[in-house]
């Protein structure tokens, strides 16, 4: 099944980069629900890629830091200026 943007679908596709990125990064991580989702949107993640590298490329790379921003253990509170 061939994949079309219309005029329409162009100003999705950073939206749908974004969320196909994540979901492969989930994956990737072991997150077996979105490896599942993964599996079944690869049709539209292939095409995009395909019609956007740049985008898709960034879009892996924002997934990946987020994912990892995410697993890092904040302080709850800024440190004591004055130690």
């Amino acid at each position: 099944m061939a994949v079309t943007w219309s005029a329409a679908g162009w100003q999705l596709l950073p939206a749908a980069s974004a969320a196909l990125a994540l979901t492969a990064r989930l994956a990737a991580h072991g997150d077996e629900e979105a490896a599942g989702a993964e599996r079944s949107m690869r049709k539209w993640w292939l095409p995009l890629a395909t019609l956007a590298p740049e985008l898709a490329g960034i879009d892996l790379v924002v997934a990946e830091l987020l994912l990892s921003a995410s697993a890092l253990e904040w302080p709850a509170a800024p440190p004591d200026e004055h130690v």
